[in-house]
């Protein structure tokens, strides 16, 4: 069963990540913005990430396939930021050796030579991931958006042992996210056929239409979303914020905040 450890060193207003062994231990966490290893310490390297305070999902960590010591964290900054930062951004942590020539530390290291490189300029909030069909390469999905930018494109990026393809493969689908909106979670079910999307509700005048959940199918072969159909409107469930899919991925759980 799950046991809560105590004593983390973050704060965090909205979204988070970490990271356990196979055998569950914790390895290192984040708030997109500084990296905590098990002993609640920030890395060497480890402050001053690209994430945002106010992002929904403001990290996501996946290892690099066939690869027992290099962790590609993503980042993602709120929808607010100013236009001319870049919204999706990727480092790279070394569990065993240092980035920077020094001394290594055991409990990892930020490489500072891939630290913060930029992937795409208009992605703000949502990031997740999702095994390819093969089951050893992962496939990192986000939506473009952000208050100067609206957009109904998916990007589905394949991280495979070699690295990450910067060439995302592109869905043109579902609802356009518009400006001045905030944006909730996108989440996989865990078989990686399909993604929702909880858009929450907009400013005046945009609400995504009155859609605030949205559920996608997804290709974990080829990375291209598809399919959308609108789950639940302003009408029904007002202010979604995060999804679940059951473990046999029959049920999917939406909820909501209040204030």
């Amino acid at each position: 069963a799950p046991v809560a450890l105590t004593g983390s060193a973050m704060s965090m207003n909205e979204g988070c990540a970490s990271i356990s062994d196979e055998s569950g231990n914790l390895l290192f966490y984040t708030n997109g913005i500084n990296v905590w290893d098990a002993s609640n310490t920030i890395l060497p390297n480890g402050s001053g990430l690209a994430g945002g305070g106010m992002s929904a999902q403001s990290s996501v960590i996946v290892p690099l396939p066939q690869n027992d010591s290099i962790y590609y964290i993503f980042t993602v900054k709120d929808w607010t930021t100013d236009q001319n930062g870049v919204g999706f951004n990727y480092s790279i942590l070394n569990i065993y050796s240092p980035g920077n020539g020094t001394s290594a530390n055991p409990l990892g290291d930020i490489d500072i030579n891939n630290k913060n490189i930029p992937i795409d300029s208009d992605v703000r909030e949502q990031v997740t991931a999702i095994y390819h069909e093969n089951c050893q390469d992962i496939w990192i999905v986000t939506h473009r958006g952000s208050e100067w930018y609206s957009s109904d494109d998916y990007l589905a990026y394949l991280l495979t042992p070699s690295g990450l393809n910067t060439t995302p493969v592109i869905s043109s689908v579902g609802m356009t996210y518009y400006a001045n909106n905030r944006f909730g979670y996108l989440k996989p079910s865990h078989n990686g056929q399909n993604i929702c999307t909880t858009l929450g509700r907009g400013g005046s005048g945009t609400n995504f239409n009155g859609t605030t959940v949205e559920l996608l199918d997804f290709s974990n072969s080829t990375g291209v979303v598809s399919n959308p159909i609108v789950i639940a409107d302003s009408g029904s469930t007002v202010n979604a914020y995060s999804s679940e899919f059951s473990p046999d991925n029959n049920i999917l759980y939406v909820v909501g905040f209040d204030g």
